[in-house]
């Protein structure tokens, strides 16, 4: 069973940014606004929610002159340096600015692992030439249990990493955070997605 979401509101966190990192967050804020996506139940599961919002938004990038890279993996060297193969979300830049760089990494739900998402936006920054690395998460991660404010989580993860892991500030500041607030519509209407409306979509899913 399918549910309609949209984006009401866009946050950005362009704290300690270099200028780099601002613009593409004012850019990407613009297209995040007001994004429509679907949020699917599992045949196999109707007690699961899967939230689409990935393939709309880099449509709608497309559609604004951006040039979309899925999935990439950063270009590390060493011949002794066993990084795995680690991935981002995008790359992208607009079409007539080549040289204008960013990478993203959307974390739609576990904030546990944020700091990763840090981690491998500088893996990107430090082996490509990337001018910015931008961090998409939701204000409002619903689960059985609550919501989840993983926007939130993300800046005090960026606090973190100054204060007690000593990241340089020009690392920092290469990395703008940007949260979208979610709605779900029913009956009608959008509603505020929180872990109400997130047990309303399971039991009309099981029917």
């Amino acid at each position: 069973m399918d549910f309609h979401f949209t984006v009401n509101r866009v946050d950005i966190d362009s704290t300690e940014c270099n200028d780099a990192a601002c613009s593409t967050l004012k850019a990407l804020s613009q297209t995040l606004e007001g994004l429509d996506y679907i949020g699917s139940t599992r045949v196999s599961n109707s007690t699961q929610l899967d939230i689409h919002s990935e393939s709309p938004f880099v449509a709608r990038l497309k559609a604004g002159g951006w040039h979309v890279v899925e999935n990439p993996s950063p270009k590390l060297c060493g011949a002794d340096e066993h990084w795995g193969n680690p991935k981002a979300d995008l790359l992208i830049h607009l079409d007539d600015r080549e040289n204008q760089k960013a990478v993203l990494e959307i974390e739609r739900a576990n904030k546990k692992t944020v700091w990763f998402d840090f981690v491998k936006l500088w893996m990107f920054l430090e082996s490509q030439d990337i001018g910015a690395g931008v961090l998409v998460c939701p204000s409002n991660y619903a689960h059985k249990s609550g919501v989840w404010n993983v926007f939130e989580e993300a800046r005090r993860y960026k606090r973190l990493l100054a204060r007690f892991a000593r990241v340089p500030r020009d690392k920092l500041c290469a990395i703008g955070i940007l949260g979208y607030t979610q709605f779900i519509q029913r009956d009608g209407d959008y509603r505020y997605w929180n872990n109400l409306e997130f047990e309303e979509a399971k039991r009309r899913a099981r029917g």
